[in-house]
């Protein structure tokens, strides 16, 4: 349930970020994403989501890393 909840939390935190971007049925997918987050947070015990919370920690590091490698180019010349 953990695990589950670890990687519906990336996809919450990517799709947000490009929500402009979404179609209305990702929108839609959204949605339903963050409802089963809800109730999985519900269920969860402290501990697990303090794993949850270290290991988004890890990833959200790398993946900010990537978008500004990816989206902020700098200024040549």
């Amino acid at each position: 349930m953990k695990k589950r909840y670890f990687e519906l939390k990336k996809i919450v935190v990517e799709m947000n970020d490009s929500y402009e971007f979404l179609t209305v049925g990702e929108r839609e997918d959204l949605k339903n994403y963050q409802k089963e987050m809800n109730m999985l947070k519900s269920k969860l015990s402290d501990k697990e989501l303090a794993w949850v919370d270290e290991r988004f920690k890890e990833w959200y590091e790398k993946y900010i890393m990537m978008e500004t490698l990816v989206f902020i180019k700098p200024k040549s010349g």
